[in-house]
């Protein structure tokens, strides 16, 4: 039986055809291949806590050459504790070891949290394009982080 006094363990890790409902329960895509396409390139990184997997993030690419942090996520109730910190340094860790100079990421013009996450977190803006987004026509907002 676990030591209920233990700290809780947290580790992130690569995602795995295992994951696949894990990965789909945290983020919201409407195609399941997409999903598989993305785990299978490694571009998941999940956050465990004490086994259970709590958050996500996805890295992919501009034009297959340039990182952009395309997700994260970390459950409501799992948040204040540094793990979307701890998801973002294996993102940038991984670009770092492709040699990769910088690291993109977005967010909707009308999501202040996750805008001041970026800001939080050392990204600086880098630009908007408006009406991007077909569902809505709302403008995104792009930051950059150097390596």
């Amino acid at each position: 039986m676990p030591d209920p006094t233990a700290p809780p363990t947290t580790r992130v890790r690569l995602a795995s055809v295992e994951d696949f409902d894990a990965v789909a329960r945290l983020e919201h895509l409407d195609d399941p291949a997409a999903y598989r396409r993305s785990i299978a390139q490694h571009r998941y990184f999940l956050l465990e806590r004490d086994g259970r997997i709590t958050g996500l993030a996805r890295l992919d690419f501009f034009w297959e050459a340039v990182p952009y942090l395309g997700y994260i996520f970390i459950e409501p109730a799992a948040r204040g504790r540094g793990d979307s910190r701890r998801l973002l340094d294996a993102v940038i860790e991984r670009a770092r070891s492709a040699g990769q100079p910088r690291l993109f990421s977005s967010s909707e013009a009308d999501e202040p949290q996750p805008q001041a996450w970026h800001r939080h977190v050392g990204f600086r803006d880098a630009g908007r394009i408006e009406q991007l987004n077909d569902y809505d026509g709302s403008d995104e907002v792009f930051f950059v982080l150097d390596l």
